[in-house]
């Protein structure tokens, strides 16, 4: 899942994968692999590189209180502040994502295609109903995130898009 956050420092762009316990979290070139430990309420342990931390995080609307160790911050969660609803999909940044959470049944597409405006791309389960994803304008396949099973959060990037000379890019697709 993507986030994007800003705080008195600037905004700042997370790319965060969790398996069972293990979380991965990308913040431009720095990676960090943590072993997370859930505990009631909003209450939870990390382990990393042999070192413990107990930490604390709680969400209000779109503010995000967190404290690590000790410390603590605050920020503004504008994840969707720049995404825009187009179909069944949430498109920011060229990039198609869940828009619920479900399953990955089939993939429509391979990198490198080209696809229409409104073509579908992905289709994921989700409470026994299968949705099309579909592509918000004409562009190029550039890089397939998921693949066929793979369980997908809401909000998860499903396909990276570029778009493609003259498509548009830049007009309000909202309607």
């Amino acid at each position: 899942m993507r986030l994007r956050l800003k705080d008195p420092t600037g905004v700042h762009e997370i790319d965060v994968r969790r398996q069972d316990n293990r979380l991965t979290i990308q913040i431009g070139e720095r990676s960090l692999e943590l072993e997370v430990f859930e505990l009631p309420p909003a209450e939870f342990v990390l382990k990393s590189a042999g070192r413990v931390f107990r930490g604390y995080a709680a969400r209000h609307k779109d503010r995000i209180f967190l404290q690590i160790g000790g410390r603590s911050w605050s920020f503004d969660d504008i994840t969707r502040e720049e995404e825009t609803r187009v179909g069944a999909a949430v498109v920011s940044d060229n990039q198609v994502v869940a828009p619920m959470p479900g399953s990955v049944i089939k993939l429509l597409v391979e990198e490198g295609q080209e696809v229409k405006r409104d073509q579908p791309l992905v289709i994921v389960e989700a409470m026994k109903m299968e949705n099309e994803v579909r592509a918000p304008a004409d562009a190029v396949v550039s890089k397939l995130l998921v693949e066929p099973g793979q369980q997908v959060g809401a909000g998860e990037r499903l396909i990276e898009l570029m778009p493609l000379e003259g498509s548009g890019e830049g007009r309000d697709t909202s309607s």
